[in-house]
């Protein structure tokens, strides 16, 4: 476990906030997974009651090389964060975390903001 690298502060702060989380990014410790180099990380330790429960914020930006890259922040299903999620569409290694210019201007994913009352059925 390890705490995040400075080049990975500026998506995890915005992902943060985007899911309106308290928790702060310089204290986490993390795990990078074995994802094919995309860059996922498993955010606390590694438990077998541990399971993943839903995403709470997801951000999409481009990597170096233009492919688009969609990041989930995911909680377990007592609600701690269980991981940063990053996925290359192509399944490519991750070729740079975006920079705090770039993660100031992502979009986001507005329909896992937590609302009052459940979304009317179609």
């Amino acid at each position: 476990m390890r705490r995040l690298l400075d080049h990975e502060l500026p998506l995890t702060q915005h992902l943060l906030a985007v899911g309106a989380r308290l928790e702060r990014a310089e204290q986490l410790l993390v795990e990078p997974l074995a994802d094919g180099g995309m860059g996922s990380l498993r955010i606390g330790g590694v438990s077998a009651d541990r399971e993943l429960g839903r995403k709470v914020a997801e951000v999409h930006f481009s990597d170096a090389d233009g492919t688009a890259v969609i990041a989930a922040l995911n909680v377990d299903v007592d609600d701690q964060l269980f991981e940063i999620d990053i996925w290359k569409v192509d399944f490519s290694s991750l070729q740079r975390w975006p920079s705090q210019h770039e993660v100031s201007q992502m979009l986001f994913n507005p329909s896992l903001q937590r609302t009052a009352s459940p979304p009317a059925e179609l």
